[in-house]
């Protein structure tokens, strides 16, 4: 029943440490959305996923797809970006994955970022769902 569980865009992620602020919210389809904080000590990024997971049976090819993807697709992005004199250094991005059930739906969440796979995993477990709209639009510069 796709009717069950809250809207994917109305979830997102509580709970995390306080240096992270909200930088953008990616709805890459209905079924699953990116959150990208911004570490403001450090200046490091990280990206919390959280896709539908229909059902118990296919989230273990979910899970295989997915890692893959992200560690492809991670590391090109970074370089392009980052075009000017400065010497290309080379950023480490890490993931770890875990699921959450959230108003009996189950979401896949995959964390990652430039940080040990340690440090993403304390936050994945200390994470919450919440619903709600989040002011993302509302920040001041």
């Amino acid at each position: 029943n796709p009717n069950r569980g809250a809207e994917l865009s109305t979830l997102h992620p509580a709970n995390l440490p306080p240096e992270y602020t909200l930088q953008a919210v990616v709805s890459n389809s209905d079924r699953d959305i990116t959150f990208v904080y911004q570490n403001q000590a450090t200046q490091q990024e990280l990206n919390l996923r959280l896709t539908v997971v229909d059902n118990q049976i296919n989230s273990a090819e979910i899970t295989g797809s997915s890692d893959e993807l992200l560690l492809k697709s991670a590391s090109p992005a970074r370089t392009e970006g980052s075009g000017g004199p400065s010497p290309p250094k080379t950023v480490l991005i890490n993931s770890f994955q875990s699921e959450m059930n959230y108003d009996q739906q189950l979401y896949q969440l995959v964390v990652s970022g430039n940080l040990s796979t340690e440090e993403l995993a304390v936050i994945a477990n200390s994470l919450q769902l919440e619903e709600g709209i989040q002011g993302v639009k509302a920040k001041n510069p």
